[in-house]
């Protein structure tokens, strides 16, 4: 965003309190409201229709109006505006441009070696810029890394372990959540999110150890800037979690644990449904992060933060592919010894070149020969 909206986009006393008075006129005409069509047998007819309804509902208008409402309030100029929407719409809109339908689609639990209570969740959705063979390489470092556990994954469609969550489908982001949702339901305490594009390369055990001792793996990011919330988010999330987000650092959640057996976590789930109940909250450029980052905010003595610039153990957690060299990428998060490599919108596609799985079995022989 350009300078200007920085520097006069700040916490106004009287628009907070007037949007406050208005909250209960509005608190549950969620801007990211859709008709979900009744089940169907076949689940791909279902997400077909899925779409189908996110696209004739009237989410773009709402989202459209809100900006109106955020250029009127603060007395923006067309660029000033322009330059809002080019840093939050994309983002925003997330929910509603995903492809829920796939002639790919599944949902599957994978053992790898031995098994375990810790599971990592992650999904591709229906579209073809991410590529569903992201799926099968993770499975395959795993395997070469020795990690004993299981994978749950979906290709399209969309969580729904409770039948409620369909109709949070338009929400930003708000998948996460509910994936990991589903592996509980399958049985597992210990769930780590990890993004499709992200390759482990080294040993996730000290992660899992994490989520086994605090109960949650968070990572440490920036604090939240006023510049990222459209108002509405601002005000509804501290109403919502009675803290004021931007007095709180945001969690980054490309890697995102947690133990779902341990009470608290069961709080923040609930505070993280009404959430996806009003849908304000997640008008902003980090959707779910900043949502779980305020909900977390209330239990700030109870989960420990990561902080991978001070951790000792956790100081190179994923790298991106940095688009210079492929192979120059991957052996500087090998040579640093990072625990994630993140493949670009360009090398995720090559895999078969990449073949990483055997990086792997030729740097762990190396390091116990």
């Amino acid at each position: 965003m350009r300078e200007s909206i920085g520097l006069f986009y700040k916490p106004n006393t009287f628009f907070m309190l007037y949007f406050l008075f208005l909250l209960p006129v509005y608190l549950y005409s969620n801007p990211f409201f859709f008709e979900v069509p009744p089940p169907q047998t076949d689940q791909g007819d279902f997400f077909k229709k899925i779409e189908e309804s996110i696209h004739k509902s009237h989410i773009l208008e709402n989202i459209n109006n809100l900006f109106e409402e955020e250029k009127k309030e603060f007395s923006l100029s067309e660029l000033e505006l322009l330059d809002l929407k080019n840093h939050l719409f994309k983002r925003l809109l997330r929910g509603v441009n995903q492809h829920l339908f796939s002639q790919n689609q599944k949902a599957e639990l994978v053992k790898i070696h031995k098994g375990s209570s810790c599971c990592i969740v992650t999904t591709v959705d229906g579209s073809t810029n991410r590529n569903p063979e992201l799926i099968s390489q993770m499975i395959k470092n795993l395997d070469a890394l020795g990690f004993n556990g299981y994978l749950y994954y979906r290709i399209a469609g969309f969580p729904n372990p409770t039948g409620k969550e369909i109709q949070y489908a338009s929400i930003p982001y708000s998948f996460k959540i509910f994936l990991m949702l589903e592996a509980y339901k399958i049985g597992f305490k210990e769930i780590l999110w990890v993004d499709s594009r992200l390759m482990p390369i080294k040993g996730i055990e000290p992660i899992f150890d994490v989520i086994k001792k605090h109960h949650a793996f968070l990572v440490k990011d920036k604090i939240m800037m006023r510049a990222n919330f459209l108002s509405r988010a601002l005000v509804t999330l501290t109403t919502l979690t009675g803290v004021n987000p931007l007095n709180h650092y945001r969690i980054a959640t490309p890697v995102f644990g947690l133990d779902f057996s341990f009470s608290t976590n069961l709080e923040v789930l609930k505070k993280y449904y009404e959430c996806c109940d009003t849908g304000y909250p997640f008008l902003s450029v980090f959707p779910e992060e900043h949502v779980l980052s305020s909900i977390f905010a209330r239990y700030q003595k109870t989960f420990p933060f990561i902080d991978s610039l001070t951790s000792s153990k956790f100081k190179n957690l994923w790298l991106y592919d940095e688009d210079i060299s492929l192979e120059e990428s991957l052996k500087k998060a090998q040579k640093k010894q990072f625990f994630f490599f993140g493949l670009g919108n360009k090398s995720q596609f090559q895999l078969s070149e990449l073949q990483l799985e055997k990086k792997i079995h030729k740097t762990r022989n190396s390091l116990f020969s």
